[in-house]
């Protein structure tokens, strides 16, 4: 798009900014920073045509009036330009502290929240440890570990906590997490950072 450029990410100071994951549209939008996304993401800006998500950590130079999420990402944004971006690297989230360590039984017929949202957040990951797969979902709704939240399934192990379940994980992302186990009851492990 050629409305879009690249703001300078060598520059320090402080600016005004909050993160969301909205829908809704964003008004009076001076520039935003793609922190976290799901393949297929995308962003309409004003009337134009919707441009889709294809890298996370630049900081991209508006203003628009108005700008739209479709689909799972988090966006950084600021309304006014205020004073010089942060640094954009997006190992800057969260503090390497651990928020969870621990088994999740995926239970069958019914989705499980895995994960709280954590705006402290650096990344999670996930493997399943049984013999039936599991759904992934970062939005509440699964039906049958199936529908548009969806956004993995963990491949089964050969035999049950033989380590070669399948694995998801994901940097940058502060929403919930979602399970669903496929045909029955599986324990997953979850850790994140």
């Amino acid at each position: 798009m050629s409305a879009l450029s690249l703001a300078p990410s060598s520059l320090k100071g402080r600016a005004r900014f909050y993160d969301t994951s909205d829908q809704a549209p964003i008004k009076r939008v001076a520039r935003f920073q793609v922190r976290s996304y799901v393949a297929g993401a995308k962003i309409k800006f004003e009337e134009s045509d919707e441009w889709t998500i294809d890298e996370a950590g630049a900081a991209i130079e508006g203003p628009w009036e108005r700008i739209q999420l479709t689909g799972v990402a988090v966006l950084r944004i600021w309304h006014d330009h205020g004073g010089p971006l942060p640094t954009t690297a997006p190992g800057a989230l969260g503090t390497p502290t651990l928020e969870k360590a621990d088994k999740v039984a995926a239970p069958n017929g019914a989705e499980i929240q895995a994960l709280a949202a954590n705006g402290a957040r650096r990344s999670f990951g996930l493997q399943n440890e049984g013999i039936l797969p599991v759904a992934v979902a970062l939005v509440s709704g699964m039906n049958g570990g199936t529908g548009a939240g969806v956004v993995a399934y963990l491949a089964p192990c050969a035999v049950a906590r033989d380590g070669s379940g399948g694995t998801f994980s994901l940097d940058g992302y502060t929403g919930p997490v979602f399970l669903w186990g496929v045909g029955g009851v599986m324990d997953v492990g979850v850790v994140a950072f």
